[in-house]
């Protein structure tokens, strides 16, 4: 991300503090909360079947038909269980 982008995205979000004469320091939990915000509200899933971010919540495909899309995950979760 460009300075430009963190100074109006992020920077209002969180805490800053001086480091030296001229440097700034941000908390790094802080900046993890704020991008797990941000991922939380602005993630998209492209691939059907995968795990799915929902506001705060993780929801875990169980191999039930999705009432949202309509179509069977019982395939790809299959797949998945090979590969363990």
């Amino acid at each position: 991300m460009c300075r430009t982008e963190f100074d109006k995205a992020v920077r209002p979000f969180v805490k800053e503090f001086p480091i030296g004469a001229r440097g700034v320091g941000f908390d790094r939990y802080e900046l993890d909360e704020w991008a797990d915000t941000y991922i939380a509200e602005h993630a998209v899933d492209k691939t059907p079947g995968r795990m799915l971010l929902s506001g705060s919540s993780v929801i875990r495909a169980e191999g039930k038909r999705s009432e949202q899309s309509g179509m069977d995950l019982e395939p790809a979760l299959e797949l998945v269980r090979r590969k363990r």
